[in-house]
């Protein structure tokens, strides 16, 4: 059966750019490998955002028959394709510590029971002014998604991997379990967010307007939407993600995510050390895994 969403060889190839895409072919999961900077060695980290696998039994075997390539591991676990045993996770890795809680919505409830009156009442309003509508991937759909990131991207002051280029996005757009969501004012595009599929769950996967979505309060039309397609298709549930950022907090994007759910998960930030002495040598003074793992890329990520 073909993989889809976070575990699909099509998801791995947008990434390319910032590294090599590595298949674990026991657990059915993809790393990317990086080279470490000035120097000529490697390290791996799980895809941005969420590494899951089939097979979490057999991930310690296709570790093993890599970990010759690399000085270290790092990776957040998804919130449904995990281990549930913390235990598990702790026999695998060096390092496991509670990453973020992501908003998670359970739809064994009824939606208008879970969705915050605040965030019901900027919805309706949305869906008044603007016509909200399921995409397929097209050229035209492409673009406007591009220009809207831009957007967004200079608003928010985003850097780094989350940045994505234009030929990471085109790549997105081939991942099978894609599911756009648009909307649209007087035929214009102003809002749009993506969504991955994948079995009974769907994860939020970006979002993203222009002055006009924003005006409009689009994410609210958008993510009601949404909801209550993957509802009515015979999803489970749901992860809407957590807050911006390498450190859980209380922001806008939070906000926004907990007026929709009615459950939190946790993710778990796992690290692994495959040669202990190069680690700490490249780490020198930074060598603290409680701080940043792994501590010789220490500032790595600001967003």
């Amino acid at each position: 059966m073909k993989s889809t969403g976070y575990l699909s060889a099509e998801y791995a190839e947008a990434f390319k750019e910032f590294g090599q895409p590595l298949f674990l072919e026991k657990a059915g999961g993809w790393l990317l490998k990086r080279a470490v900077p000035n120097t000529q060695y490697s390290d791996a980290m799980g895809l941005y955002p969420l590494f899951g696998c089939k097979n979490w039994q057999a991930l310690d075997q296709d570790l093993q028959q890599i970990a010759n390539q690399l000085v270290s591991l790092v990776l957040v676990t998804d919130v449904f394709n995990r281990p549930h045993n913390k235990k598990f996770l702790e026999e695998q890795f060096d390092l496991v510590t509670l990453f973020k809680n992501h908003y998670v919505v359970d739809f064994n409830e009824p939606l208008p029971k879970i969705i915050h009156p605040r965030h019901r009442t900027y919805a309706r309003k949305a869906l008044k002014e603007l016509k909200i509508e399921k995409d397929r991937p097209s050229p035209e759909i492409v673009t406007n998604w591009i220009e809207l990131y831009r957007f967004l991207i200079k608003r928010h002051h985003i850097t780094g991997i989350v940045a994505f280029s234009t030929q990471s996005f085109k790549q997105q757009f081939k991942v099978p379990g894609l599911h756009i969501f648009s909307a649209r004012f007087k035929d214009a595009i102003v809002s749009m967010q993506l969504w991955f599929g994948d079995g009974q769950y769907a994860y939020y996967h970006l979002g993203a307007s222009n002055e006009l979505g924003y005006r409009f309060r689009a994410s609210y039309g958008l993510m009601w939407f949404a909801l209550h397609y993957f509802q009515q298709a015979g999803y489970q549930m749901a992860d809407l993600g957590a807050s911006a950022g390498l450190q859980a907090k209380k922001d806008g994007l939070s906000q926004f995510k907990a007026g929709w759910s009615n459950l939190q998960l946790p993710t778990y930030l796992c690290g692994r050390i495959f040669n202990t002495e190069l680690y700490f040598r490249l780490s020198q003074n930074n060598a603290t895994m409680n701080s940043y793992f792994p501590a010789y890329r220490m500032g790595e990520f600001s967003v």
